[in-house]
């Protein structure tokens, strides 16, 4: 039974899917980053066959100049639908803030309350553009012309879409929702037979008709499934329109609400661009105006920019603050997919205009490659900043970008001169971002962190600081709420770190530390003990405290402990001699070894990774394997792996714990 149990256990892990912990402690990530972005591009692919079909339809009676506006419309929807998509940001942060703390029961009520404001600002978008088209006297813009009807079914389309977005957005807070690959491309298969279907028939009016029935079929699959997610999560399903749910939408949600808009701005370069270029002068004949093959290509080009979406989740999920090498190996491998996805853009973008326009086609292609392989760079940056929380500098890209684009509008430049001046501006966004990441510590201080983390920041002061110990009363007050006042109480001046389940060390520069009878008054109650040293810097304060023998016992015994010459050399021996089978991956490269967990044990390497990284020291009961993680400073870098039971299991962790705690105190390479 064992033989035959191991052997449908390997073929189940050669046919799943790559995940999220494959890719960031195997070899693995190529693979994952294809599995999330194919399926992104096969859409692409059908989109721009939408967007070729109309393009070779409505050319073929009509002029260019009578198809702009209309091409303007087809795309004015999408921009506000992305950009309330960025908008939702604020709903799915206060849902992970509700569904993880004590509010988990408001969850349904605040996305019921960002349901009913959303449908009424569909219904305003509706109702307001209904009124602008029915006091038009023009047959072709009034309400049952081609410009009017189609304006109204957009809006129609649109107030549809924001409504199933919200609802799905409710619940995609706290994790993917999944659904499977045929309904994703389903409405893509749709608007492209009904283009082909009834363009003959309709004309192109046939464009109204497809746009209204694929906003049906798209909002009830996201709503169907998105209802599936939330039964899944135990989450009450939000009902509709639920008028006394509005108390829960205040003028905070709305001020959160218009800055996540804002700092979506810039990743809704592919739409801006577009309308931009419909409003430039054409170029003088034979040449082509880029927003012709822009606009039948678009999908394909958008690739460059879309494809990136795809990993917003994951870029939630990693801490920014605490597990520093896995974000680390996560963006270089998205830096390699972004330089493969912007080329495959480029090229099928260039390649799709000389089989659509010949020459001409051929011409503006080469033009836009530039900026196919820039924007792919520029997207990842901006959703890493948008997940990242740096509202501020995405606001300040988006700010540049439109100032830059309604200028070029102002001046009347010509197409070719528009798509140089955006291309300008991606590349120095990214230079002013590459120059801010390198002038700021990646980490920012922060007043509570792990033991190890405090240990390195606490020897790098190079000014006189105060180191000061705390035995904390369990009996009077918890060790998480004392470090959480001291931590207030230091704010960035300082940190505090805990040792065990009693210790806490906290240190603070002495041109700011407080003197001790404010520490008395502070902590009044709370501790039995609390004794200090001063050093002219970190690390001779350290050393005076160890001396003293201030440092609590565990500390005390793996600092007093002679550093060795290669501690990792001498970590692995140790290892090997108390745990033979031990599995030793360094997760600065990845691991082929790590394969062969089940994806429930790999999770586990994941969590034991993070809590390290933390300081949490948790131990899954049911766990086949059990997991330690050498992390000088807080950042992993070995992951220990052995099977559960061992009797050398126990000392493997302690000398592993206390060669970090070692590790720590070397200045950093």
């Amino acid at each position: 039974m064992s033989k035959t149990r191991a052997f449908l256990e390997a073929r189940l892990r050669a046919r799943a899917r790559p995940n999220l912990d494959l890719a960031l402690l195997t070899d693995a990530g190529a693979a994952y980053a294809f599995s999330r972005t194919w399926l992104i591009f096969v859409r692409a692919l059908l989109r721009t066959a939408v967007n070729a079909a109309e393009v070779w339809f409505l050319s073929r009676e009509f002029p260019f100049e009578f198809l702009v506006p209309l091409f303007a419309l087809r795309t004015l929807p999408g921009l506000l639908s992305g950009l309330h998509w960025g908008g939702l940001e604020a709903l799915r942060e206060r849902v992970r803030r509700e569904a993880h703390g004590s509010g988990r029961g408001n969850v349904r009520a605040t996305v019921e309350a960002y349901l009913l404001v959303t449908a009424g600002c569909g219904g305003l978008v509706l109702a307001a553009v209904t009124a602008l088209v029915a006091r038009e006297d023009d047959p072709i813009s009034g309400p049952l012309g081609l410009y009017g009807l189609f304006a109204i079914v957009a809006a129609l389309a649109l107030a549809l879409e924001l409504w199933t977005r919200t609802y799905h957005a409710g619940v995609f807070a706290l994790g993917r929702v999944y659904r499977p690959a045929s309904t994703v491309v389903a409405p893509d298969f749709l608007e492209l037979a009904g283009i082909v279907g009834l363009f003959p028939h309709l004309g192109p009016f046939a464009l109204h008709v497809v746009v209204l029935a694929s906003a049906l079929f798209r909002g009830g699959v996201a709503v169907v499934y998105a209802r599936r997610a939330y039964r899944m999560r135990d989450l009450p399903l939000p009902r509709p329109l639920r008028v006394r749910s509005l108390s829960r939408f205040a003028l905070a949600d709305a001020r959160a609400v218009a800055g996540h808009v804002l700092a979506t701005l810039p990743l809704q370069l592919d739409r801006l661009l577009l309308i931009f270029l419909l409003q430039a002068p054409p170029p003088p004949p034979p040449a082509l105006p880029l927003s012709v093959p822009y606009y039948a290509l678009r999908p394909i080009a958008a690739f460059a920019q879309s494809w990136v979406r795809t990993f917003y989740a994951d870029f939630v999920r990693l801490d920014v603050d605490s597990i520093g090498v896995l974000r680390a190996r996560f963006e270089r491998l998205l830096l390699g997919a972004a330089a493969a996805a912007g080329l495959i853009a480029a090229g099928a973008f260039t390649a799709g205009a000389y089989a659509l326009f010949g020459e001409a086609g051929l011409w503006a292609g080469l033009l836009l490659l530039p900026l196919g392989i820039v924007r792919a760079f520029f997207a990842l940056d901006q959703l890493g900043r948008f997940a990242y929380g740096e509202r501020l500098a995405l606001a300040a890209n988006g700010t540049v970008l439109l100032v830059g684009l309604l200028a070029a509008d102002q001046l009347a430049l010509g197409d070719r001169a528009r798509l140089g001046l955006v291309t300008l501006l991606l590349v120095l966004s990214l230079l002013a971002s590459w120059v801010a990441r390198r002038l700021r510590r990646r980490e920012q201080p922060r007043a509570k962190l792990p033991l190890s983390a405090w240990l390195r920041a606490a020897s790098s002061e190079r000014v006189p600081v105060r180191v000061s110990v705390a035995r904390v009363d369990a009996a009077t007050a918890g060790l998480h709420a004392v470090a959480r006042t001291l931590a207030a109480e230091l704010d960035t001046r300082g940190s505090v770190a805990r040792v065990g389940r009693a210790w806490l060390l906290w240190y603070e520069p002495l041109e700011h530390a407080q003197p001790a009878s404010h520490w008395a008054r502070a902590l009044a109650g709370t501790v039995t003990d609390l004794r200090s040293v001063r050093g002219e810097n970190g690390r001779k304060a350290l050393a005076q405290a160890l001396t003293e023998g201030l440092l609590p016992g565990e500390l005390h015994a793996a600092l007093s402990r002679p550093d060795p010459t290669d501690a990792r050399v001498t970590l692995l021996q140790q290892a090997a001699a108390l745990v033979p089978e031990v599995d030793a991956i360094d997760l600065r490269r990845g691991s082929r070894r790590l394969r062969a967990l089940r994806p429930a044990q790999l999770a586990l390497v994941r969590r034991a990774v993070i809590a390290a990284a933390r300081e949490q020291h948790h131990i899954p009961k049911r766990a086949e394997h059990q997991v330690a993680v050498y992390a000088p400073a807080g950042e992993p870098e070995l992951v220990f792996v052995w099977l559960r039971g061992h009797a050398g299991g126990g000392a493997l962790r302690t000398a592993i714990r206390h060669a970090s705690w070692q590790a720590s105190l070397r200045p950093p390479a």
